[in-house]
């Protein structure tokens, strides 16, 4: 159950970003690089700035644990 609401997600993610999900995927797993237009455009659907994909934070860390 849990992995196909994942998939689910991640297609829903891909649509938004006009994107394949496998292609998603492979920058998820770091198989592929993102450009910048991919950079801001992940960064306006989640509302954040877009150094916040970057950059390491406890706050990141309590919410991975």
């Amino acid at each position: 159950f849990l992995l196909n609401r994942s998939s689910d997600l991640q297609a829903i993610f891909a649509e938004k970003l006009n994107m394949d999900v496998r292609y998603l995927s492979d920058i998820e797993r770091g198989k592929k690089n993102m450009t910048l237009k991919t950079i801001y455009k992940i960064s306006s659907i989640l509302n954040i700035n877009p150094i916040e994909l970057f950059v390491y934070t406890r706050a990141n860390q309590e919410i991975n644990d």
